[in-house]
């Protein structure tokens, strides 16, 4: 069994022939068709079933999903029905959250842009012809500073 919700003004649910999912052929007469939003579908049988959204392009888009039913063993919890396994091939692919080093490396980067923000005040302020190598330093200071304030900011936002 698989329930397969969604907002139903915008969407339905189509089980159609292998030929018609892979095509994403919404305008062939479907095996059946579900239009609740919240749709019980109950597998009776092994073997592979093919649903798409009937919507204009949103098959196209990724809408639609193969289910392949395997008979169950008998030392599963559904004893004498079937249990659908997901076909990893027919599912959109799903994009994992961004690692620690890809947080990082935003932190990083967006720390490393207001520190040279940070430079540009200080260059606009400062007087360089009393001190050019005071100018420098000072640049470098604030910018490690404003990159370990937003750092500690962005920790603590987590």
């Amino acid at each position: 069994m698989i329930v397969f919700e969604y907002n139903a003004h915008s969407h339905n649910v189509m089980q159609v022939n292998p030929s018609d999912f892979k095509s994403c052929n919404s305008t062939a007469p479907p095996l059946a068709v579900y239009t609740s939003g919240n749709d019980v579908v109950t597998f009776k049988m092994a073997g592979n079933y093919y649903f798409i959204c009937g919507a204009p392009g949103h098959c196209e888009a990724g809408q639609k999903v193969e289910i392949k039913v395997v008979p169950s063993s008998p030392s599963s919890s559904m004893s004498g029905a079937s249990r659908p396994a997901l076909s990893p091939s027919a599912l959109s692919p799903v994009v994992p959250p961004p690692t620690s080093s890809a947080a990082i490396n935003y932190v990083g980067s967006r720390s490393l842009v207001i520190g040279l923000l940070g430079i540009a005040l200080l260059l606009s302020v400062y007087d360089a012809s009393k001190s050019p190598l005071l100018l420098g330093l000072l640049g470098i200071a604030s910018s490690i500073a404003l990159a370990l304030c937003f750092q500690v900011v962005d920790f603590l936002m987590r």
